[in-house]
Parts: structure tokens; C-alpha cells; sequence
């Protein structure tokens, strides 16, 4: 079987990479890292990020792409499209519209004539493909209808892994355990599995996550890196200078809330990120989200809404705030000040497209109106949104205290979570976090591959 790997980038999961290749006795591999961390052979290329992520692959056999292709990625292009917003981080400057199309074309290609020469059976990521390169390889694997695919999303329920061939789908597995699970006994204690136990520790004390820790950073730190910012420098002081402009725009129409009256929370999501495209689908716009949510609130209701912490100027611009308040009659920006937790504890309901909020929210007893796909879709006091109907029965079901917290069921749906999940880290980040050491967590990444493949 011919395979790509996408991810295990630590040199420290190597070993997930050359066990698949010899399982699987492999003709070609094709594999992507951060790193060089495995030799290329005839057998294995490596190709590292660093060097394609712009879409420049070097030379190849490049067939141009089939009319058949382009009109296949036509419904796909605003989220393709989307992703190459992550140039603007990477680089710290403003890309043109036909630069974000050079990017994508360039992954496009390369994908397209790799698949045209080589049957690939079997497409592993480490991660949901999000990054561009990545959700091209998706792309042309979809188009090309022959390959098995198979990815992993990093929880935020520590040590919990959840497998997936499909980020709507997400993994049916723990879906359909629950129902099947809460169809069987609704009463008596649940005890929670150890993993399950330890989430349910975490998330009652309200722990911030590792990722979300604020981190410090000064003028001098960005002047001093001036001098290797080549050509395109005064680009990225701009950008920097922007981004700056933005916090200060918040800053301005954001105010301490009144959390006496009756209101949904909507944290933002930081942009581009993996957690509003792809894993928003046709409601990654958070814009959008804000604009609907207000049109339906009854009048005793309001919505609060917060900025990201570390948000840049990519994928946001300087009226952004200004535009929303105009656009909208109920909702206002809260300080930057006002903890996350204690706004999430007075609310009626948190919003969200994918965030930790909404994960956090159901331990603190709150409905959560998930607008995208993510594993904690299917809990107990979600009401995932998939259309306005939808959106307009969830926000009356709120509004009229149509929510009831059942403890019970959400720690049903924490040991499901555990048992239909892989134990360990797919993601090296969160390695310091884990309880399992690289060769525990390795060893059971692989060993859950293994089985899928025979699916």
C-alpha cells in the first residue's frame, strides 16, 4: 500500500512513521514534517514544511489541473481560500488576492500530479487538515475517490485523541455509544474512568488551558527583530503596527458587563485557526454568527462578546468591532478584563464555533450553542446549530429556561469519550501535559492505525 503521513513532527514519534511504513510494506510513502527527522530513501520522500508551505514544491512533472478538478474544488474554494489567511501570520504582512490563489494553485498541483503517478491507498494526519498543504492533500485525494483517510483531532479533554475520517462526522463511534448508552439506564451513580475523572477534576476548578496562559511581549522584542526581516521589513512593522491599532480599537468600544441581566457569551475565536475553518463549515464567519444570534434574541436578552486574547490583524480589520455594533442592536464588547470563567458562569448560554468555551460552559452547568464540529457536539446541553430554524429554536429553548443540567449524562458522555478514543498525544505540544510518555502514547496511535486500516 502506497501512504502519505501527514505531522508526528517530534523526533520522538518517529517511530509512528517507520512501524506504518513497515506495516503496511510500502512501495512509495510520502511523508510531510517539520523537521528532517527520518532519512528519504527510494522508498520514502520526505518533504518538509518549511519549504512547501508557500506552494513552491521545486521541479516537477506538472500536468495542469483538469477543468474536472477546478470545477470539484468550486464549493470548496471560500475555505481554501480562507486558510491562506495564515500567510499573514506566518509572513506579518498583507497578501493580495492573486498571491493567497498562487499559494493554493501551487498545493494543488503538486497534489494533483502526485496522485496522477502514485495510487495512494492511505492518507494519515496527524492533525485535521487545515493548514493549506494539508487540506489540499484532502482535496485531491476526495476528488480521486481511492483513498482511505484518516486524521486526528487534539482535545482539549486532556489525553484523549479522537480519530476521524470525516471533521462533520467527527467519530460516530462516540456518538453512538452514548445514545445507546443513555437508551440503557438513565439513573443510578456514574463512575467516571480515570481519565474522565481527571477532565472532570480539571474542568470544575476551572483550569486555564496551557495555549490560553497569556504571554508577555514588548516593543524592544519586535524592534530588535527588525533587522532580519529582509525586503519586505517595513511591510511587517506595518502589519505589527496594525495589530497593535486593533487591540486599541477594542479597547475603545469594549466595556465592563452588566452580568445582572440575561445575555449569551460569545467568546471569539482566534483566526485563521483549525477550530472556525474547516471545523466551522458554512458557519465559520464569526461576523455572521454575531449578526444572526442578535436578530433572534427575545428583548429581555443581550449578547456579550469578547475578543481573543492574542487575535492579530489577520483576519480581522480595523472597523471590525465598529461594524458589528452598527449592524447589530443587542450586542456589546466586553472588556478584555473581564475573566472568561466568571463570564461564562452568569450567562444564560455560551456561543461558540468550536472553542474550549463551550466545553467549559456544560461543567458549569450551561446550555451551549455549537455553531461547527467538534467531539463535544453530541454532550448533553449542546444544541448544535446547523441552520437559523435551528438557531431560532435553541436561543426560544434558552430564553424560556428550556435547559436542564443533568449531571449524569455528562459524565456518561466523558467515559464514552474515553472509550472511543486513542489515550496519549498526537499533538508534541501538548506531550508536558500528558500523563503518557511518548512511547506509551506511540504506541497506541499506532496500534489504533493498524485496525483502522482494516476497516
Amino acid at each position: 500500500m502506497n501512504i502519505i503521513i501527514n505531522g508526528f513532527h517530534d523526533p520522538r514519534q518517529a517511530s509512528i512513521i517507520t512501524d506504518l511504513i513497515l506495516h503496511f510494506k510500502c512501495e512509495k510513502a510520502c511523508v510531510v514534517l517539520a523537521q528532517p527527522t527520518l532519512q528519504q530513501s527510494s522508498t520514502v520522500k520526505i518533504l518538509l514544511v518549511k519549504d512547501i508551505i508557500a506552494g513552491d514544491y521545486g521541479s516537477f512533472s506538472e500536468r495542469p489541473l483538469s477543468t474536472e478538478l477546478l470545477d470539484y474544488i468550486q464549493p470548496l474554494f471560500p475555505n481554501l481560500l480562507n486558510m491562506t489567511t495564515r500567510f499573514e501570520v506566518y509572513q506579518k504582512r498583507h497578501l493580495a488576492f492573486e498571491e493567497r490563489k498562487r499559494i493554493l494553485y501551487g498545493h494543488l498541483s503538486f497534489w494533483y500530479n502526485y496522485f496522477q503517478e502514485v495510487d495512494v491507498g492511505f492518507y494519515i494526519s496527524a492533525n485535521i487538515p487545515h493548514d493549506i498543504y494539508d487540506y489540499a492533500i484532502l482535496v485531491i485525494a476526495d476528488f480521486f475517490k481511492k483513498t482511505k483517510k484518516l486524521y486526528f483531532y487534539q482535545s482539549n479533554f486532556r489525553d484523549i485523541v479522537i480519530p476521524m475520517a470525516d471533521f462533520e462526522e467527527q467519530n460516530p463511534c462516540l456518538r453512538d455509544l452514548y445514545h445507546s448508552t443513555t437508551t440503557e439506564s438513565v439513573s443510578g451513580e456514574v463512575k467516571l474512568h480515570e481519565l474522565a475523572e481527571i477532565e472532570w477534576d480539571l474542568e470544575t476548578r476551572s483550569e486555564v488551558p496551557f495555549y490560553m496562559r497569556p504571554q508577555r511581549r514588548r516593543v524592544s522584542t519586535y524592534l530588535k527583530k527588525v533587522n532580519a526581516l529582509g525586503p519586505d521589513a517595513a511591510l511587517k512593522m506595518l502589519y505589527w503596527f496594525r495589530c497593535k491599532q486593533l487591540r486599541r480599537n477594542y479597547s475603545r468600544v469594549s466595556s465592563p458587563p452588566d452580568l445582572s441581566k440575561k445575555y449569551i457569551y460569545m467568546p471569539l475565536h482566534y483566526q485563521p485557526e483549525l477550530t472556525t475553518c474547516p471545523l466551522g463549515g458554512p458557519l465559520n464567519d464569526q461576523y455572521l454568527i454575531i449578526r444572526l444570534i442578535d436578530s433572534l434574541l427575545p428583548d429581555d436578552m443581550y449578547l456579550y462578546v469578547k475578543e481573543h486574547p492574542k487575535q492579530l490583524f489577520a483576519h480581522r480589520y480595523l472597523d471590525y468591532y465598529h461594524d458589528i455594533l452598527r449592524e447589530t442592536k443587542r450586542t456589546s464588547f466586553v472588556s478584555a478584563s473581564c475573566p472568561s470563567p466568571r463570564l461564562i458562569e452568569h450567562s444564560a448560554a455560551v456561543a461558540t464555533v468550536t472553542g474550549t468555551a463551550g466545553w467549559e460552559a456544560l461543567f458549569k452547568k450551561k446550555p451551549v450553542l455549537l455553531f461547527g464540529y467538534i467531539f463535544y457536539q453530541f454532550a448533553p446541553g449542546v444544541f448544535h446549530i446547523t441552520d437559523t430554524q435551528k438557531c431560532a429554536e435553541s436561543i426560544a429553548a434558552i430564553a424560556r429556561d428550556g435547559f436542564h443540567y443533568d449531571e449524569r449524562r455528562l459524565k456518561l458522555f466523558l467515559n464514552c469519550v474515553v472509550d472511543t478514543s486513542i489515550h496519549g498525544f498526537s499533538d508534541e505540544l501538548y506531550a508536558a501535559q500528558s500523563k503518557f510518555t511518548f512511547a506509551e502514547s506511540n504506541r497506541n496511535m499506532i496500534e489504533y492505525m493498524k485496525r483502522a486500516a482494516l476497516v
